[in-house]
C-alpha cells in the first residue's frame, strides 16, 4: 500500500493533528503511558530564506509513571538535512524561558511556589548522528551518589525541572529494521520506501501491528488531501531552491579556495625570488668583503716589500756602496735609491 511521506512538513503537520494518532506515536516512542496529550497551538517551523528547514511542534503531554502521574512538555522537532546544533539548543532554551511552562504549585502550608514543566525533547533526524547504526538513541541522566557511585532510585521534581532527557531517532538507520514494535512504527520515515513519486512510500500493511494501522490510515488520507499534495509540491521547490543554494555556496567556496591557493603559490614563488636575491647580495657581499681582504693582503706584502728593500738598501750604503751600484743591484733608479737613503737620514 502506498503512504503520504511523512518527512515532509505538510504530512508530518496532518498526522500529528491528528490527537490519537499523535497520542500513539508518543507513546511508543516514550515507552511511557500516555494519558493526555494537547498540542500546543504555538507551532514553529524555521525557515532560512523562506526555505523550511525545521519543523517543531510541541505538546503538553499527562504521563503515568510507577510513582503517579506528572506533566511533561514533549518537543517533537522534525529535521530532513542540515541541522545546526546552536538552533536546537535555542529551541531548548525558548522552552526553559516560556512562562506559559510554569505551573503554580501550592503547598500545605499555603504558599505557593512555581514549578517549571519537565521537558523531553524528540529529535527526528533525517540525517546520521553516529557511526553505528542506532535507529533510536535515548539520552538519559541518572541520580549518583557522588560518594558511593550508588544509582538512586529517585527523582525529584526540582532537579527534573532543571535537566532533560532526549530521544534521538535517525531515520536512515530504519531500513531492515523491526526488532522493536517503535522500530517498525518508525518505518512510517523509511525513505528507502519512496516510490518514483517521492511524495508517498511503498509499505507493507502487514509489517505493522494492528495497533498502529490508524497512523497508516491517516497517512493515506494525506494523499488524497489537496492542500497536503500542493504544499508538497511546495516544499520540492523550496528543497530544490536549497540544494541550488548549497551547490552555489560549494561552488563559491572551491572558486575562493583556487583563489586563495593561486594567492598563496604567487605569494611562494615571490618569497622564493625574494630568498633568492638575498642570497644573492649575501654572495655579492661576500666577494666583495674576500676582494677587500685579498687587497688588503696585497697591501700588506707590498709594505713589507718596500720594507725589505729599504732595508737592504741601507745595508748597502753601510758597507760604502754607492747610490749608482746599490741601483744596478736592487734594479731601482737612482733618485729612488737617493730618496730611501736620504729619508732615513733625515729621520736620524
Amino acid at each position: 500500500m502506498q503512504i503520504a511521506n511523512p518527512m515532509y512538513d505538510v504530512v508530518f503537520r496532518y498526522l500529528m493533528r491528528d490527537n490519537k494518532v499523535a497520542k500513539l506515536m508518543i507513546n511508543t516512542i516514550i515507552g511511557e503511558k500516555v494519558k493526555s496529550l494537547v498540542f500546543k497551538p504555538k507551532e514553529y517551523s524555521h525557515q532560512t530564506d523562506g526555505i523550511p528547514t525545521v519543523l517543531r511542534m510541541d505538546f503538553a503531554a499527562t504521563i503515568q509513571t510507577k510513582n503517579g502521574t506528572t506533566h511533561v512538555l514533549i518537543e517533537l522537532q522534525k529535521e530532513r538535512a542540515s541541522f545546526e546544533v546552536v538552533r536546537f539548543r535555542r529551541y531548548i532554551g525558548e522552552q526553559y524561558y516560556e512562562r506559559a511552562n510554569q505551573i503554580k504549585q501550592e503547598t500545605k502550608q499555603g504558599a505557593i511556589h512555581i514549578q517549571g514543566i519537565p521537558l523531553l525533547p524528540i529529535y527526528i533526524l533525517g540525517e546520521k548522528l553516529t557511526r553505528t547504526a542506532i535507529p533510536v538513541l535515548k539520552i538519559q541522566h541518572q541520580y549518583i551518589d557522588v560518594a558511593t557511585n550508588e544509582i538512586l532510585d529517585f527523582k525529584h521534581p526540582f532537579m527534573e525541572c532543571l535537566t532533560h532527557e532526549a530521544i534521538f531517532i535517525q531515520t536512515p538507520y530504519l531500513k531492515g529494521q523491526g526488532r522493536t514494535d517503535l522500530e517498525k512504527l518508525l518505518n512510517i520515515f523509511n525513505q528507502d520506501n519512496m516510490t518514483e513519486n517521492k511524495h508517498f512510500l511503498n509499505v507493507n500493511k502487514s509489517d505493522y501491528p494492528e495497533q498502529y494501522q490508524c497512523v497508516l490510515r491517516r497517512l493515506q488520507q494525506a494523499m488524497s488531501d489537496k492542500d497536503v499534495i500542493a504544499q508538497m509540491k511546495r516544499e520540492d521547490e523550496f528543497l530544490y531552491i536549497m540544494q541550488l543554494r548549497e551547490e552555489e555556496l560549494l561552488l563559491t567556496k572551491k572558486v575562493a579556495e583556487a583563489k586563495t591557493k593561486k594567492a598563496e603559490e604567487i605569494a611562494a614563488i615571490e618569497k622564493q625570488r625574494a630568498d633568492e636575491k638575498e642570497k644573492l647580495a649575501a654572495i655579492e657581499k661576500q666577494r666583495a668583503d674576500e676582494k677587500e681582504k685579498l687587497a688588503a693582503i696585497e697591501k700588506q706584502r707590498a709594505d713589507e716589500k718596500e720594507k725589505l728593500i729599504e732595508k737592504m738598501i741601507l745595508k748597502m750604503k753601510k758597507i760604502g756602496l754607492s747610490v749608482e751600484e746599490i741601483a744596478q743591484s736592487t734594479t731601482m733608479r737612482s733618485e729612488e735609491v737617493q730618496q730611501i737613503i736620504a729619508k732615513h737620514t733625515d729621520n736620524h
